[in-house]
């Protein structure tokens, strides 16, 4: 697995014609479900490493790339949860290093799923809004990047009374739909500064990054926190 500065991919190296390419797409897709990931999209790049005219077809070498994400991991980590450490509210007050507000915020597997559901919505109507013309920033008044701390803690006590089911199936359409609204992008779309005014100086696959594999492994840290926790008791 390998990672280009704003997103994670897989990558394989092919060694032959380029008509036997699906064969090594077949070891990637192998690998990502093995492992816990999933392909963003169709689309992928591909790297030629010789002269296709002054190298003979079994010669050729490919690095053939696609953007990918890793809540088969997420989804793997929270399935291997026992009703003991689903039972037990977080705790990480005896942990010094741990001084962010969130690890004082969330008590639970259903605070994380909504945590997740909630910056997807942001992503999405975010992405929706400014496709009609209607320019809104990604973080919604009143708040900004230096108080969106706040948005999270109304986020969490908005989501008091949701129920650990339907927090899971929230997210899991949620994810689905920024997915799908991700394939909707070419790789210079997401991936290139300057496309779209509204994103500013960034690009706009690093919202997507943030909203999914970024966010997906900060709960994956945060739920093995837990579980190490729960082993002590």
């Amino acid at each position: 697995m390998a990672s280009e500065k704003e997103y994670l991919v897989k990558e394989e190296l092919h060694k032959g014609a380029f008509d036997d390419e699906p064969a090594s797409f077949e070891i990637m897709d192998r690998y990502c479900m093995e492992h816990g990931y999933k392909r963003m999209g169709k689309e992928h790049r591909e790297i030629y490493l010789n002269n296709a005219n002054r190298t003979e077809k079994a010669s050729l070498k490919t690095i053939l790339r696609y953007k990918v994400t890793d809540i088969e991991k997420l989804n793997t980590l929270v399935s291997e949860l026992t009703e003991k450490e689903l039972s037990t509210s977080f705790d990480f007050s005896g942990d010094e290093k741990k001084k962010e507000a969130h690890w004082k915020r969330d008590k639970n597997l259903r605070d994380i799923f909504i945590h997740l559901y909630e910056w997807h919505q942001l992503l999405l109507n975010w992405v929706y809004s400014n496709q009609k013309g209607d320019n809104k920033p990604f973080i919604p008044e009143p708040y900004n990047w230096k108080t969106y701390g706040d948005m999270n803690v109304e986020f969490w006590k908005k989501h008091q009374s949701t129920s650990l089911e339907d927090a899971k199936i929230m997210f899991q359409q949620s994810h689905n739909e920024v997915m799908k609204l991700a394939e909707t992008f070419s790789n210079e779309e997401l991936f290139s500064k300057g496309v779209y005014k509204w994103v500013g100086g960034s690009t706009l696959g690093s919202y997507f990054v943030s909203a999914t594999a970024s966010h997906y492994d900060w709960a994956m840290k945060k739920l093995k926190a837990h579980r190490k926790n729960c082993a002590k008791m």
